[in-house]
């Protein structure tokens, strides 16, 4: 599989994950794409709107359980995972 097949499955699969989700919010839209690319391959970014209660733990949670799961599943690989997560209010 070419490495931009890899990019746009692996892109399919966390906007599954997250839709799947109680706790992802439906709106505004989940953002899901390419960020940059690096020595490693490429940095994907993953901003979905979640419930205030659960920011932390339920991205972290989506990340390291529902979206490597299914990753694992679809034999996609993350060679560094990484969480970085932003708080956004009003």
């Amino acid at each position: 599989m070419s490495p931009t097949m890899i990019i746009v499955e692996a892109e399919v699969v966390i906007r599954e994950s997250m839709a799947r989700q109680p706790f992802c919010l439906s709106g505004p839209e989940a953002i899901v794409g390419v960020a940059s690319h690096s020595d490693f391959g490429p940095n994907t970014l993953a901003g979905v709107w979640v419930q205030s209660d659960l920011m932390v733990s339920g991205k972290i949670h989506l990340l390291r359980e529902i979206i490597k799961s299914a990753f694992d599943k679809g034999k996609i690989t993350i060679p560094f995972l990484r969480y970085e997560g932003e708080h956004l209010s009003a």
